[in-house]
């Protein structure tokens, strides 16, 4: 059987084909990404029409992509890129009448819980620590311990979101950078948090992280990539100042050059204030999630 899911972020726009045999037996077929920073066309909490536009002209490139996949299901999923949009039902009915997609609009405990159920079934049983998903517009944060959730939250911040509000020119300057972490640690803030051993990061900042982090190192790719904490606050201060960042992302991570150290300097932030003596980046996501949950 064939799943298609379909997820409009802040940032972008990312639909995966699944083949499905089973719960164990899930192959990743195609996986496509368009940047649209929707986020930018939130005015007074609507979205604009140009906003809408662009996203349903995204979501015909996708229909023209798969209309050749027989015997699909096609599911279609919307997170804080529409959240915390005012005119969110006016949207979903207008992309609706644009391209026949319905969108299940993502609550923030679901978007946390669904991310953990990808995580969870690759790790392994029997594991605990805090996962971040960090997306354009927002971060969940679950605390988790086996196959129990002890708390699970969406934070109002994301490696785009952060962009905006904190840094001026195209990378953060060490000023900036306080900022961003400032906030960050004030949003993340749960005196519930006990230190965490291993700190699971998932999302577009992660699988960045994992890219640069190889190529600066040279190190071999790995299904569950993992960093110490140390190395990765050492990446951190490399990248900021360095004369050559720009130009590094540019040439590894063009498509996150302006969002890649704002979500850096908050995961390392939250990284160093849980005293995690590594961070491990899964490949799981939401739409992995999603279809776990429906399968």
């Amino acid at each position: 059987m064939k799943y298609i899911i379909i997820d409009i972020g802040s940032n972008t726009v990312k639909m995966d084909v699944f083949s499905v045999s089973g719960p164990n037996n899930i192959t990743l077929d195609q996986r496509e990404s368009i940047t649209a920073g929707l986020i930018n066309y939130i005015e007074n909490n609507y979205m604009t029409q140009d906003g809408i536009n662009k996203l349903c002209a995204i979501l015909h490139q996708f229909i023209r992509q798969i209309y050749c996949i027989k015997h699909a299901q096609v599911f279609c999923l919307a997170t804080a890129s529409l959240r915390r949009a005012a005119n969110a039902q006016h949207v979903i009915q207008e992309v609706f009448a644009q391209t026949h997609l319905k969108i299940k609009l993502v609550s923030e405990e679901e978007e946390a819980l669904l991310s953990m159920k990808a995580v969870q079934h690759e790790i392994g049983p029997g594991k605990s620590g805090i996962m971040l998903d960090m997306g354009g517009g927002s971060t969940e944060k679950v605390l988790f311990d086996g196959e129990k959730i002890l708390s699970a939250r969406s934070m109002p911040f994301g490696c785009l979101s952060l962009y905006h509000q904190f840094v001026q020119d195209t990378l953060p300057i060490p000023a900036e950078a306080e900022r961003i972490a400032a906030y960050v640690l004030d949003q993340f803030n749960d005196s519930l948090i006990p230190k965490q051993d291993t700190l699971y990061i998932v999302g577009g900042t992660g699988r960045a992280i994992c890219t640069l982090h190889g190529q600066i190192h040279c190190q071999n790719s790995q299904k569950l990539y993992a960093i110490d904490t140390a190395n990765l606050l050492a990446l951190k201060e490399q990248l900021l100042l360095s004369n050559d960042t720009e130009n590094q992302l540019e040439a590894i991570i063009p498509e996150r050059k302006y969002t890649f150290m704002p979500g850096l300097i908050a995961l390392c932030a939250i990284a160093d204030h849980i005293k995690a003596s590594k961070a491990t980046f899964p490949l799981s996501n939401i739409r992995k999630g999603y279809l776990l949950s429906i399968i």
